[in-house]
């Protein structure tokens, strides 16, 4: 099953302007969606009508704008629903606004208990506290290398420039891979330098 990972926002219900996020060279997530929320993109291009998917919403309890910011992205959700007509269930992860090692301990175990063997994964990491996206990354390590078949396509990541008010989204994957391609190396006694890294995270990108 195609599995979208994501965070609801802190921000203020206002500043969720809903606008097309411009992709680049990033020929796969080309879009003219107007949404709030990055991951909306992956899962506007690559649902196909009558799929059932499953979001993983990541809820931060007491934080500010939760109440309205989920709503706001479940109305998005189901807009996208209708034009597509395909179906999806929606498990949340709560968690609280704190970075307590109980806490990042939760998030961790929470994101490995709602992935299934053969899943197609991909992860927004654009909002919430700054260690967030560090978690989820390396429940992605885990659940690639302890879980049959799942595979990591792809994580993103969505850039407002608060001068312009244009938006960028970005598939920062390679970053992800790198780090297993490196382990490789390492262990096969190679030399690792600036412009080997460089290279593999252009073969990395679109």
């Amino acid at each position: 099953m195609k599995k979208y990972i994501t965070v609801i926002p802190l921000q203020e219900p206002l500043s969720l302007t809903s606008s097309v996020y411009d992709c680049g060279d990033n020929i796969s997530l080309r879009n003219d969606l107007e949404t709030s929320f990055p991951i909306l993109i992956p899962i506007y291009n690559d649902v196909m009508e009558g799929e059932r998917i499953s979001i993983v919403q990541i809820n931060i309890d007491d934080g500010p704008n939760l109440i309205e910011n989920a709503a706001k992205f479940k109305l998005e959700l189901e807009q996208i629903q209708q034009k597509k007509k395909f179906d999806f269930d929606i498990r949340t992860i709560d968690i609280n606004f704190t970075e307590t090692i109980d806490n990042q301990i939760n998030l961790f175990t929470e994101i490995l208990n709602s992935v299934n063997e053969s899943d197609e994964i991909t992860a927004d990491i654009t909002y919430g506290t700054k260690a967030i996206p560090i978690i989820i990354i390396n429940a992605l390590e885990c659940i690639s290398k302890t879980i049959k078949n799942t595979s990591i396509d792809r994580i993103v990541y969505g850039l407002k420039n608060f001068k312009t008010h244009e938006k960028q989204i970005f598939d920062v994957s390679a970053l992800f891979f790198l780090n297993s391609a490196l382990d490789s190396l390492i262990k096969a006694n190679i030399p690792i330098n600036k412009d080997l890294i460089k290279s593999m995270l252009e073969m990395g990108g679109d």
